[in-house]
C-alpha cells in the first residue's frame, strides 16, 4: 500500500552538506565576537586603571598643596612673632630711653647749671653738649616707637627720618610723596616704615655718598617707597646676606609685597619696597 522512496546519502551530491551547514562563518563570528569582547574589557579595565591612577594622583597633589599652605601659615605666624617681638623691644627702649636716660642727662644739665664753674665757656659748651643728647635721644625715642609712627602716620615718619638724616650735615635727604592717601593698616604702617628705616640706616653707614633721596608713591593698588643714594654702590650679594637685609625680607614677607636692589650706572644704589594697598 506505502511505496518508500529512500535516497542514498551517498548519492547526494558533492558539497552539497557544506552548503547546508556554514561551520567555517560560524567559527570565524564566534572568534570575532571574542575578541571584541576581549578589546572592551581591556578598555574598561584600563580605563578603571586610569581613573584610580588620576584620583590617587589628585589627591596626593591636594595632600601636598595642604601641607605647603599649612607650612606657610607656620612660617608666617613663626614671621609675625619675631616681628612682634622685636616691635616689643623697640617700644621697650623708646620707652627707657624717653623715661630713664632722658631723665638722667636732665638731672645733669640742671647740677651743671648750679655748680660754681670760674670757667662759664666750659660749663654752657657742656650744658650744650648735654641739651643736645637730650635731643638726640628723644628723636631716638620716637623713631623707635611705633606709637609715634601712628601717631604721625607714615608720611610724616619718613619725612621726619630724612629730616634727621639731614641734620647730620653729612648726607642731605630729601622726600617726596605723590598720591592718595594708601589703606595700609596700622600693623602694616609699621612694618613698610621699618622697611625703608632699615634701608636708610645701611645707606647711610655704607654707602658713602652725601645725598639720599626718599620717594613715597600712592596708588589704589599699591604704596611703593623708593631709597635712592649717590654713593659708590653696594655689593648687592653681600649686601643680600646681611641681618638687615633679612630683617626686611621678614617683613615684606609679611605685607605680601616686593623687595628689590638695584646698582646704577656710575654709582649709588636704588631700593624699592612695594606692598599692595588694602
Amino acid at each position: 500500500m506505502f511505496a518508500w522512496h529512500i535516497t542514498p546519502l551517498l548519492d547526494t551530491p558533492p558539497g552539497s552538506i557544506q552548503g547546508n551547514f556554514p561551520e567555517e562563518h560560524v567559527y570565524q563570528d564566534e572568534i570575532q565576537l571574542i575578541l571584541y569582547g576581549g578589546i572592551v574589557l581591556l578598555s574598561v579595565f584600563a580605563s578603571v586603571i586610569l581613573f584610580v591612577l588620576l584620583t590617587y594622583r589628585k589627591k596626593q597633589v591636594e595632600h601636598f598643596r595642604e601641607k605647603e599652605l599649612d607650612q606657610k601659615q607656620f612660617e608666617s605666624a613663626q614671621l609675625q612673632s619675631q616681628i612682634e617681638i622685636k616691635e616689643q623691644t623697640l617700644e621697650y627702649l623708646a620707652q627707657e630711653i624717653h623715661d630713664n636716660v632722658s631723665h638722667r642727662l636732665t638731672l645733669a644739665a640742671i647740677h651743671i647749671n648750679t655748680l660754681e664753674c670760674t670757667d662759664e665757656e666750659l660749663r654752657n659748651t657742656t650744658s650744650e653738649l648735654i641739651d643736645k643728647a637730650l635731643h638726640d635721644l628723644r628723636d631716638l625715642s620716637k623713631s623707635l616707637s611705633g606709637n609715634y609712627i601712628l601717631e604721625k602716620g607714615i608720611e610724616l615718619a619718613l619725612e621726619r627720618e630724612a629730616e634727621l638724616i639731614s641734620a647730620s650735615k653729612k648726607i642731605r635727604c630729601d622726600f617726596s610723596c605723590t598720591g592718595e592717601h594708601h589703606g595700609l593698616n596700622d600693623q602694616q604702617e609699621i612694618l613698610l616704615f621699618r622697611c625703608a628705616q632699615e634701608a636708610l640706616n645701611n645707606a647711610v653707614k655704607h654707602s658713602e655718598g652725601n645725598q639720599l633721596a626718599i620717594r613715597m608713591e600712592q596708588t589704589r593698588e599699591h604704596i611703593s617707597v623708593h631709597i635712592e643714594d649717590n654713593g659708590k654702590g653696594m655689593d648687592i650679594t653681600n649686601v643680600q646676606q646681611g641681618v638687615g637685609v633679612r630683617s626686611i625680607q621678614q617683613r615684606i614677607t609679611l605685607l605680601n609685597g616686593t623687595f628689590t636692589f638695584e646698582a646704577k650706572k656710575g654709582g649709588g644704589t636704588v631700593v624699592k619696597f612695594e606692598v599692595p594697598a588694602l
